[in-house]
C-alpha cells in the first residue's frame, strides 16, 4: 500500500550533476519530482500544478527572470525556491529582488530539498 504522493514539485535543472540527488530525496519524502531541462518544459510542467516551484539562478539555458515571470502568470501564488552558488551574493539579490520567496545554496537543496519545500509551504523565508 503506497502513500498518497504530496504533490509535484516543478524543478527548473539542467545540471546533471545536481538532479538526482534532489529527485531522490524529493521522492523518498513523498513528492513527485519533475524535472525541467528547458524553458519549453518548465512552461509545460507550470500546467500540472505544482505546490512548490525550485530554480536553478545559475542555469546557462534558462534565464531565472524568465522563469520567474513565467511562473508568477501561470501559477500564482506557488511558491518558489531559487537555488545556486553559495558564494554568488549578488545573484541571489537579483533573485530576491525578481521574486523568489527564498534563496538557498546549492549545498543546501542537494542535502535538503524536502525540507526546504516544505518550509516554502510554510512560507518560511
Amino acid at each position: 500500500m503506497s502513500a498518497e504522493p504530496l504533490g509535484t514539485v516543478l524543478v527548473a535543472e539542467d545540471d546533471l550533476f545536481l538532479r538526482p540527488r534532489i529527485q531522490s530525496d524529493l521522492e523518498r519524502a513523498g513528492w513527485t519530482a519533475l524535472f525541467a531541462p528547458s524553458a519549453e518544459r518548465f512552461r509545460a510542467g507550470l500546467a500540472a500544478g505544482p505546490r512548490v516551484i525550485l530554480v536553478n539562478l545559475a542555469s546557462r539555458s534558462m534565464p531565472f527572470r524568465a522563469l520567474l515571470d513565467e511562473a508568477r502568470t501561470a501559477a500564482p501564488g506557488v511558491p518558489v525556491v531559487g537555488y545556486g552558488p553559495h558564494v554568488d551574493a549578488a545573484l541571489f539579490e537579483a533573485a530576491r529582488a525578481a521574486g523568489c520567496h527564498a534563496v538557498v545554496p546549492n549545498g543546501a537543496i542537494a542535502k535538503s530539498a524536502p525540507q526546504i519545500v516544505a518550509q516554502a509551504l510554510a512560507g518560511e523565508r
